[in-house]
């Protein structure tokens, strides 16, 4: 089962809300989160990752851009972990898968 949050602690304090912060606390995504970074960001997979970021840390898409390589990989790491990498099912676990065979004579 996913996590509902991950804190991240940052090898280095990036400046967010004129704050200096050491961590992100990574909330869950919600369908409305994916659904923006889709509109904003079609064609381009690590700025619509990094909108993603921002919504659910909770900090400016700028701030993000200041994250070290190892930490935007942690939150990456994260956010993978919360599902958001994976495609989408084209159906539901609930619904019977459809066997289909040969007609029958």
């Amino acid at each position: 089962m996913a996590e509902e949050s991950k804190t991240i602690t940052l090898s280095q304090p990036i400046t967010a809300h004129g704050e200096s912060i050491t961590k992100l606390v990574l909330r869950e995504p919600t369908a409305k989160d994916i659904e923006a970074t889709d509109k904003a960001a079609t064609d381009a997979p690590t700025k619509k990752a990094n909108m993603l970021l921002a919504s659910v840390a909770g900090i400016p898409y700028s701030s993000v851009l200041l994250l070290r390589l190892r930490d935007w990989n942690a939150c990456m790491e994260a956010l993978a972990e919360m599902g958001f990498f994976e495609e989408p099912s084209p159906r539901s676990e609930s619904e019977p898968e459809s066997h289909q065979t040969g007609p029958t004579e």
